[in-house]
């Protein structure tokens, strides 16, 4: 009957927040591996291209800037998936902030290493190229 039914969603809602905790764990672990093994990776390249570096070009990122770059923003994403899923486990929402966690979590993390990390210029009639 009725408990029968309440018992049920009880049971799922439960899973459902045990779910959501260690997936949030589990980004948090990701976040702080990325950054320890990020670093001592930035750290053993920029000791290497110190030792190369041969006039730096300007307006120009290094391998090792780059790899700083990914690094932290990985690492952002994944705190941010780490707190939406707590948020979500702690108020119990539904899974229609999944587009908006979407966007802050993976979307803007890829573009901002897209943009940054072009090597190459766009040649376009409709973009203006000013060289400074």
């Amino acid at each position: 009957g009725i408990n029968a039914e309440y018992g049920e969603r009880r049971g799922q809602s439960i899973v459902s927040i045990v779910y959501r905790v260690f997936v949030a764990v589990v980004a948090l672990a990701l976040c702080v591996t990325m950054l320890f093994f990020g670093g001592r990776l930035y750290r053993a390249v920029n000791t290497v291209s110190q030792n190369a570096r041969s006039g730096n070009q300007k307006g120009v990122l290094s391998q090792d800037d780059k790899l700083l770059i990914v690094v932290v923003v990985c690492s952002i994403a994944f705190v941010v998936d780490s707190i939406f899923f707590l948020i979500l486990a702690i108020t119990g929402a539904s899974s229609s902030l999944s587009s908006l966690f979407l966007i802050f979590s993976e979307i803007i993390p890829s573009m901002v290493i897209l943009i940054l990390l072009n090597p190459k210029k766009v040649n376009s009639p409709y973009i203006r190229q000013t060289d400074e």
